[in-house]
């Protein structure tokens, strides 16, 4: 397994990066010029893509998923930036940033399975949400403040910072999920994996209903963000 030093330093830099600017990312293509009916299509393919991204997660090693995860992110907001106003291009926006959330999401929640039984798994909560919550705090900055390719060209770099804790990691047999995880899923379990995907749907909505409702601004969207990171670091 990967050091707890090395996974938990990975666990913050990539909830950092990926902090700057998820919660925005549906009230930046409602920016960009894309309809809610848009949007929708947009979240309906990122979910259809994320079942599938889970499937060849776990036939591959967990470093190369982390790594190759936080890469795609990168990718995905420099493609945000130059990319055209219309489906063809909001399909294959939501293929990257699909592939890039769930086999990272997928592979970080299993890895936190083998911390439950050493009571190290309010660590990995604990610098999740600490990365999230700085993160956010200087994305409600940069993203007020800077073009939107400033802000793609940052993600992409720390990106790229963010697998080097991981990077170096000698991988073995023991690495492939599929070896490590053997346990039987029957049908009905993974029937209630895929139908439970929709409240992510739901959690991506929030922010864009506060944009659009509520306060039709960026910072104030990441304001929020920010208590509820914070209340999450209290709970834990």
């Amino acid at each position: 397994m990967i050091r707890d030093k090395n996974y938990y330093l990975f666990l913050f830099l990539e909830s950092f990066t990926r902090g700057l600017v998820d919660v925005f990312s549906l009230a930046l293509l409602y920016e960009k010029g894309f309809s809610i009916g848009n949007i929708y299509v947009f979240l309906l393919f990122k979910y259809l893509f994320g079942i599938i991204s889970c499937y060849f997660s776990i036939r591959y090693s967990y470093k190369f998923i982390l790594i190759v995860s936080s890469l795609l992110y990168g990718c995905s907001y420099i493609y945000l930036n130059y990319m055209d106003v219309n489906i063809f291009s909001l399909i294959i926006f939501s293929l990257l940033l699909s592939f890039s959330d769930n086999s990272y999401h997928f592979v970080r929640h299993l890895l936190a399975i083998t911390k439950v039984s050493n009571k190290k798994n309010s660590n990995i909560i604990l610098f999740i949400y600490l990365g999230v919550v700085i993160s956010s705090i200087i994305g409600i900055y940069i993203i007020s403040k800077s073009s939107f390719l400033l802000v793609s060209v940052i993600i992409f770099i720390l990106s790229i910072i963010s697998i080097i804790p991981i990077v170096g990691f000698r991988e073995n047999k023991d690495c492939l999920l599929n070896n490590y995880f053997k346990v039987k899923i029957d049908r009905n379990k993974y029937l209630y994996s895929i139908l439970g995907q929709f409240k992510v749907i739901l959690m991506e909505l929030q922010p864009l209903y506060i944009y659009l409702y509520i306060n039709n601004s960026i910072i104030y969207v990441g304001i929020f963000n920010v208590i509820f990171g914070v209340s999450s670091l209290m709970i834990v």
